[in-house]
């Protein structure tokens, strides 16, 4: 009996100093792994996700070359913001083994890995491009060339025509870019002559300059007419500049970043029904509520009253993660199917309508996908006592849902407009209905009404958003690059 307890006690013991030593070398392996995180930190190097590249836009956006001519093209990369994104570049080549690596750069200064970018032609035989984006013309025609980073990508059409020039002629021969963009133009000399100095200038230089190198930079729109000299000959390039727009915005930091509350208010609002909202949104992910409008009672919360808003909802079986909701009476959250995506733009449109005692809201929160929608009907309330619109923060718990992320983009209508009249409101602000309040590019020194309706808001408490500003292209709404960090001005 001794013996077989013994035994048993013995097997216990290494089994007990087997697990432990296992506990043992599970630590250190941690520990070790952390220490190589921090000794990576330590190096400069740090780990994060890459952000998705959103936008592509390749400069010069169309060109023209002669037969032999080369030109390099640029591609410019940015997220869902509008911030310019870092492209990969290849270090040095090394040998690892019996293999030939090229060493990757990490070209970003916050840590994350640049973006590669493809390049290809439907044309090769006509135009042909390599990995780096320079284009070589080989026949009279014209070709399209393509880049593309992960999921995006742009198109550039490249004509070739014959040359006028006996052997002096500049690179390329026309094309197009946009403000704030720089083009580099090359000479070409014929077999034979003198490299002699060029002298490059520019015959509209508030349009646009060229440096001693050839290097054009984008000033305002216009044509400008650059011309390269070497005291012999003279050639010259006619280049179209097209306009980019100077966008800005309302960033709130979310209920972590406001002291007592952070919203802006109409004290005498539109009617509840009918009404139409429309406006742009950037959410940031934060934890629990989200304002980025509401109508409703201005003070206590009154659930039997009538009252609405459109925002994220959060999910609080994860805490993490919101659903975009119609919040309406009598106290209703009413979700979508989908989680909020964060970290990228959205249109979005509310429509709410009164038909006999039923008040019917509709809200599309990722416009123009009309099935990307919420829908309720429900009863009509009284209005509430003192009745308010707010921008950035609910009234009645103040500092506790303030929108995380950036606002801009309102026109809200004292109508309940169709889907065919929202869309062509969206492309052309007061072509079908004029605004009952408007400010397309607030600013937090100016949020008032553009409409001429005089329906001017005023910011509650001493708190105020941050300036966001970026570029787009001219007559449309893809972010091109916010050249002007978000700062206070």
């Amino acid at each position: 009996m001794r013996s077989f307890y013994t035994e048993l006690f013995t097997k216990q013991s290494r089994q007990s100093i087997f697990s432990y030593r296992c506990f043992l070398i599970i630590i250190c392996l941690l520990l070790l792994s952390g220490g190589c995180k921090r000794a990576v930190e330590a190096s400069g190097t740090k780990i994060s996700t890459p952000v998705p590249v959103a936008s592509i836009q390749v400069s010069p956006a169309e060109v023209s070359l002669a037969v032999g001519q080369k030109l390099q093209l640029s591609a410019t990369l940015g997220d869902a913001a509008g911030n310019m994104l870092p492209h990969r570049k290849e270090g040095a080549s090394h040998i690892v083994g019996s293999e030939v690596k090229t060493m990757t750069v990490i070209a970003d200064t916050k840590g994350r890995a640049g973006r590669s970018v493809s390049w290809s032609s439907n044309r090769p035989d006509l135009v042909s491009v390599d990995a780096k984006g320079q284009v070589v013309a080989h026949a009279i025609g014209m070709a399209e060339i393509t880049a593309i980073s992960e999921k995006c990508s742009e198109t550039v059409t490249v004509h070739v025509v014959e040359s006028k020039h006996s052997g002096f002629s500049i690179s390329p021969l026309s094309g197009s870019l946009m403000v704030g963009e720089k083009l580099p133009l090359v000479v070409s000399l014929a077999s034979g002559k003198k490299n002699l100095p060029i002298v490059w200038k520019t015959e509209q230089p508030s349009r646009a300059t060229v440096s001693q190198d050839g290097v054009v930079s984008a000033l305002a729109p216009g044509k400008v007419l650059v011309q390269a000299s070497n005291g012999e000959q003279k050639a010259e390039v006619l280049l179209v500049i097209t306009p980019l727009e100077l966008i800005s915005g309302l960033d709130f930091p979310g209920n972590a970043g406001v002291n007592t509350t952070l919203r802006f208010e109409f004290a005498v609002p539109l009617a509840a029904f009918p009404a139409t909202y429309i406006w742009r949104a950037y959410p940031r992910q934060q934890q629990s509520y989200y304002t980025s409008f509401f109508w409703g009672n201005n003070g206590v919360f009154h659930p039997s009253n009538t009252y609405y808003g459109f925002h994220p909802y959060p999910d609080w079986n994860t805490d993490q993660q919101q659903f975009w909701e119609v919040a309406a009476p009598p106290g209703g959250d009413h979700l979508s199917l989908e989680y909020v995506v964060y970290d990228r733009w959205y249109v979005q449109v509310a429509i709410c309508r009164e038909i006999g005692d039923t008040a019917v809201y509709e809200f599309f929160w990722d416009w123009p996908d009309r099935s990307r929608v919420i829908r309720y009907t429900g009863k009509r309330y009284a209005n509430p006592p003192a009745p308010v619109l707010v921008v950035g923060d609910a009234p009645w718990n103040q500092g506790n849902e303030v929108w995380n992320g950036v606002l801009r983009g309102f026109q809200f209508y004292d109508s309940a407009m169709t889907l065919d009249e929202i869309t062509k409101e969206i492309s052309s602000p007061a072509s079908v209905r004029k605004p009952w309040y408007q400010n397309l590019n607030p600013t937090p020194d100016d949020i008032s009404d553009k409409s001429g309706n005089g329906h001017h808001p005023v910011w509650v408490g001493y708190e105020r958003p941050v300036l966001w500003k970026a570029m787009v292209n001219a007559g449309g709404n893809k972010i091109i690059r916010t050249p002007i960090p978000a700062c206070y001005e």
